[in-house]
């Protein structure tokens, strides 16, 4: 019994070592993207300072407000951009608090705060109707958060999770994870109030987040969510799949649904 709550102790203290794995990135770094790019720092709520990058497309028909996963930073994210502006889609993505050159307390709440201060921003520049919500694995979580209070063009879950609690409970079953858990990201509940398009895209191979994940989300909301089922894609390869393709076409074509 003592083990038992040694394990859940070590667990409620670490559980950020388990989830997140930032790449630290010096302040005078300077990135070597093959494309124009715009670097800002936000000064956000509850004392962030949140580092972000934006690429421009020619003749821009809108914006796509990119939350990338939980390993690395831009430095290694920043390479998405690609995708999105040769379809004529601004990119704007953000480095969390902790990651590459953010500073500021990581916490759900805190990474919730920054990102809705953070879309706010980006609609003083674009009509929210031409903006596209991209949350990555982790960042699915915040997208869906996002979703539940705004109204973007469409908003898109790449390698989406119903919530944390469903993917640790298949690695950790015997722990009371509804105690133990810090982060909650219950995406579940936050896409009951959603009004936009959704699409999620998902590997049946996923090992970091099960397919099964994502696919309860999709059950759940059928009227409002198109799923993209990719057989045999895994957590990190989905760009190389053309149902990856398929969904960008659908989703950014046009000016507005």
């Amino acid at each position: 019994m003592l083990v038992y709550f040694g394990v859940c102790l070590f667990f409620y203290v670490y559980q950020e070592s388990f989830l997140f794995h930032p790449r630290k990135t010096r302040m005078d770094y300077v990135y070597d993207f093959d494309y124009p790019f715009e670097e800002q720092f936000y000064k956000t709520p509850k004392n962030g300072n949140i580092h972000t990058l934006k690429f421009k497309a020619k003749d821009s028909k809108g914006l796509v407000f990119y939350l990338h996963g939980n390993a690395g930073s831009l430095r290694d994210w920043g390479w998405v951009y690609a995708d999105f502006v040769k379809n004529g889609y601004d990119v704007f993505l953000i480095d969390y608090r902790s990651y590459g050159k953010s500073k500021g307390k990581l916490s759900e709440s805190n990474m919730n705060s920054d990102v809705a201060f953070l879309y706010e921003e980006m609609k003083k520049e674009y009509p929210e109707k031409n903006i596209v919500v991209y949350g990555r694995s982790i960042g699915t979580g915040m997208a869906s958060k996002l979703a539940s209070s705004t109204n973007p063009k469409a908003v898109v879950l790449e390698s989406p999770y119903y919530s944390i609690k469903d993917v640790a409970k298949k690695i950790a079953p015997i722990f009371p994870l509804e105690i133990l858990l810090k982060y909650k990201f219950k995406s579940f509940k936050y896409l009951e109030r959603a009004t936009s398009p959704i699409y999620i895209l998902h590997g049946t191979n996923d090992n970091v987040i099960p397919f099964q994940s994502g696919e309860k989300l999709y059950e759940l909301y059928k009227d409002k969510i198109i799923l993209y089922k990719v057989d045999g894609g895994q957590h990190n390869d989905l760009s190389q799949y053309p149902e990856y393709t398929k969904m960008l076409n659908e989703v950014l074509s046009g000016d507005e649904f």
